[in-house]
């Protein structure tokens, strides 16, 4: 019996004045979350209030996993934007009711 592979997914980090900038790429589960967490993780450890730019152009899919870290960070103080999410990314947002929450920007 062989085990199927979690699906692919990626966080790239760079570091602004006001905060930092993230750009996920892939599908994010409970799977493979833990991607995100060390990558936002230590950062919000740093600098609890800072404001996080999360460009989800290249988001295919997330899960309510992937939700609770974004609100774990948003509860501990920072902010939130998430950047071009994808209609259905859009849908998640809408379907939770974290629409309000968690700042969506489009370009």
């Amino acid at each position: 019996m062989s085990k199927t592979a979690e699906p692919e997914a990626s966080v790239t980090v760079q570091e602004q004045p006001e905060g930092w900038e993230l750009t996920l790429c892939g599908e994010f589960d409970i799977g493979n979350v833990q991607t995100l967490e060390e990558a936002l993780d230590p950062l919000i450890a740093k600098r609890p209030d800072a404001r996080f730019a999360l460009d989800m152009g290249g988001v295919s899919f997330m899960d309510s996993a992937t939700l609770a870290v974004l609100l774990r960070a948003v509860a501990n103080g920072a902010a939130v934007r998430l950047r071009n999410p994808s209609s259905v990314i859009q849908a998640v947002l809408r379907a939770s009711g974290l629409e309000s929450v968690l700042i969506v920007e489009h370009d």
